[in-house]
């Protein structure tokens, strides 16, 4: 993965994407559900023609800086997305705090990535308690010397229509998509603020951004406001 600008964000639209960050010139900035399409250096990536709007990255920058040696937080990083975002992490040098509300999962999880030969620790975190963030950001920081990247992933895909969906229904996925990922910037926000590489990454979904499903009003909406 390329290192993008200090203080970028990017939002992942198709909730499956695990690869290398494109390389971005410093002040680029893309549309809704685009990458920033500026190159950060002749040949660094193929441009805007790499991505349409709501598909996948084709091509991808080359290393430009390495991550060996830098600290990473995944939340929902147990399992799925996360724990793939996680392998690539620390296959690539970083230390990789996984973070999860399922304590045997990550276990496993953190077992399976130190079997290959990845720094990784669980943190157990329920993004919804701002307190427990709290607490796996300064484990992290405290294992691997500070945080350089977090990764909001966690979220859950619950269904429920219109017609039948409670305020519970509502209140939890906001909760656990949009408010979850609120508490884990806030709660890594001093450490990234110290680090000379800090990065956050959301993940999003092309549902509620980019299209909607019978169902899933209220976690396309919950995905749109990330």
């Amino acid at each position: 993965p390329t290192l993008a600008p200090k203080g970028a964000v990017f939002a992942n639209q198709t909730s499956s994407f695990i690869g290398p960050v494109p390389a971005i010139a410093p002040g680029a900035r893309g549309g809704k559900g685009e990458a920033c399409a500026a190159p950060a250096r002749s040949g660094a990536w193929a441009g805007p023609a790499a991505l349409k709007r709501g598909g996948r990255l084709t091509s991808f920058a080359p290393m430009s800086t390495s991550l060996r040696g830098r600290s990473v937080l995944v939340t929902g990083g147990t399992k799925g997305i996360g724990l793939g975002i996680a392998r690539v992490f620390a296959g690539l040098g970083a230390g990789v705090c996984i973070a999860g509300r399922n304590e045997e999962e990550g276990r496993a999880a953190q077992a399976a990535l130190a079997k290959d030969g990845g720094r990784v620790r669980f943190c157990r975190a329920d993004v919804r308690r701002r307190a427990e963030l709290d607490k796996a950001a300064a484990e992290t920081a405290a294992a691997f010397g500070g945080i350089d990247v977090l990764c909001a992933n966690a979220g859950i895909l619950p269904q429920a229509r219109i017609a039948d969906m409670s305020e519970a229904d509502w209140d939890d996925i906001f909760a656990t998509n949009a408010k979850g990922m609120l508490f884990s910037l806030q709660a890594c926000l001093p450490w990234l603020q110290r680090s000379s590489a800090g990065r956050v990454v959301l993940t999003s979904s092309i549902t509620g951004p980019l299209t909607g499903y019978p169902g899933w009003s209220h976690y396309g909406a919950s995905k749109a406001a990330m």
